[in-house]
């Protein structure tokens, strides 16, 4: 049997999902397609091809019209039997059986027919499911849940932590924010929590936020008269010799204000970091991360800030949790899901 995977890049989950599976079924012929050119020396099993859609410029001229042609070009020559892909569109048909993994963008902004024509769809929590089901009238047996997989991570020794603490913070603890996705506002509202924490722990905690290079001069502006200012550390990795997972790793509590699926690879590295999660409240992360995390809506950050400051033992527990539920959507344990799933809808 020919599977046909699309790859958005490499050492991404699908890319390293489906190596998985591809070195324990070597019986099997994958077909990995990519977005664009890769290293072919990346490939590491003997029954994976690669096949990169080039001609930039043909991309540029005919936008999805180019690529389409060329994903089922590759998908007839080869005669593969199933296709994965995490973008359908308007090529897909009968004859090769598609399985899809629908994100939430895709929920938010695509049309029915281009579900219609999905074999099977895999969404990563059940709220994403009953979405797809109510949105679209689609059955339920068409729709498995497969949580979004991560690789393993693991803490690091205590003394490297102090290490990065006196480079960055000097020496001191620190709430590390996510803000390259988050809008100016949001980061205001975040200082305006930092502040409350400040006033009320007389703590000497160091703010980490971490930018784009874009981002920088806007908000640097921003916390020109900020009170505690001293105690705000911009962050960018295009500036910063420290890697991001050394920053997650050695935080205090790592604060996710906007939320969307560049994101969640992040905070799946933060559970094995052990390192806890605050977040804002929605109910579409409620659903993929239920009692893991730390909820806060509104003004409640500080509240939350506070907690975690004073509470160690629900630290704990929280860093447990959400450590403990990481292994269990490690790479490994999510590519034998959907591998089981590609299976099942093959023999159908």
């Amino acid at each position: 049997m020919t599977i046909a995977i699309e790859i958005s890049h490499i050492d991404d989950f699908y890319y390293n999902c489906f190596n998985n599976i591809a070195s324990q079924h070597p019986d099997f012929t994958f077909i990995f397609i990519y977005n664009k050119n890769i290293e072919s020396g990346k490939i590491t099993c003997k029954n994976i091809e690669h096949h990169s859609l080039k001609n930039g410029w043909l991309k540029f001229l005919f936008g999805n019209l180019f690529i389409n042609q060329r994903v089922y070009g590759i998908l007839k020559k080869r005669k593969a039997n199933i296709y994965f892909c995490i973008h359908p569109s308007s090529y897909l048909n009968k004859r090769i059986k598609t399985v899809t993994y629908i994100n939430r963008g895709f929920l938010l902004k695509n049309k029915n027919e281009l579900l219609q024509k999905s074999f099977c769809l895999i969404v990563e929590n059940c709220l994403a499911k009953d979405e797809l089901m109510k949105q679209f009238h689609l059955s339920d047996k068409k729709i498995n849940v497969i949580p979004f997989g991560s690789k393993i991570y693991s803490p690091f020794e205590q003394s490297k932590k102090e290490e990065v603490k006196k480079k960055i913070s000097s020496g001191k603890e620190f709430f590390v924010v996510e803000g390259k996705e988050s809008t100016e506002q949001e980061l205001i509202e975040v200082l305006k929590s930092f502040s409350y924490f400040k006033k009320w722990q007389q703590s000497e905690f160091k703010l980490i936020v971490m930018l784009s290079e874009n981002q920088q001069p806007a908000i640097s502006n921003l916390i020109k008269n900020y009170k505690y200012r001293e105690d705000v550390i911009l962050f960018s990795k295009e500036q910063d010799s420290i890697s991001e997972t050394c920053l997650l790793s050695s935080a205090y509590a790592a604060i996710f204000v906007a939320f969307n699926e560049k994101n969640t690879e992040k905070i799946m590295s933060c559970f094995g970091l052990k390192t806890p999660v605050v977040i804002a409240e929605r109910d579409y992360i409620q659903s993929s991360f239920s009692d893991n995390v730390l909820y806060f809506s509104g003004k409640e950050l500080s509240e939350k800030m506070i907690l975690l400051y004073k509470n160690e033992s629900l630290r704990s527990d929280l860093i447990e949790r959400a450590a403990a539920y990481s292994e269990t959507v490690s790479w490994e344990k999510i590519a034998e899901k959907i591998w089981n799933e590609i299976i099942e809808n093959s023999q159908e």
